[in-house]
Formats: C-alpha cells, sequence, structure tokens
C-alpha cells in the first residue's frame, strides 16, 4: 500500500484539480495517513506540536487540508475524519 506524506497526496489532488474539465462534476475522495505509527512528522510539524510527534503528525494533516480546500474556493466541500490510533498520555 503507497502510504505518503498528507501534503504530497494533497499535491497530486490539486494537479488533477488544475487539469481535470472545468465543466464537468467530480468528486475527490483523498486519504491522509497521518497520524498512523510510526509518527515522524516534519520538523516544523514537530515544533507546532511542541514536540509531541503524534499532534505533529496531526499539525502536518491540518495544513495538508487547509492547502486542499484553498485550492478549491467556491466547491461545496465535506471532510470527515477517523483514527484508531489510542494515544495514552
Amino acid at each position: 500500500m503507497l502510504e505518503r506524506p498528507a501534503l504530497d497526496t494533497v499535491a497530486a489532488a490539486c494537479a488533477w484539480l488544475r487539469a481535470r474539465e472545468r465543466e464537468k462534476p467530480f468528486l475527490l475522495w483523498l486519504h491522509g495517513f497521518e497520524p498512523h505509527e510510526p509518527y515522524v512528522p516534519a520538523a516544523e510539524f514537530l515544533a507546532l506540536a511542541q514536540g509531541n510527534p503524534y499532534l505533529g503528525e496531526v499539525a502536518a494533516l491540518d495544513h495538508a487540508l487547509g492547502e486542499l480546500l484553498r485550492a478549491m474556493p467556491n466547491r461545496r466541500k465535506l471532510v470527515a475524519a477517523e483514527s484508531a490510533d489510542t494515544v495514552a498520555d
């Protein structure tokens, strides 16, 4: 199974959005793998999460979704989330 950072997935989706026929309706479904073990967020997101790797991955996914939503102005959107990971503090 292909697992890649959400930013890479969103970049591919944005490229598809730019290339598609604009007059045709579409459904875009994306899956972000973050947060899942092993938790290894990029340094900028780890810093945002004050060193918590799980929350760093949450921040990375949040950032990627923001990029996607900005690429789709004036469109109806549905965003759903679920994570089976359990993090004990």
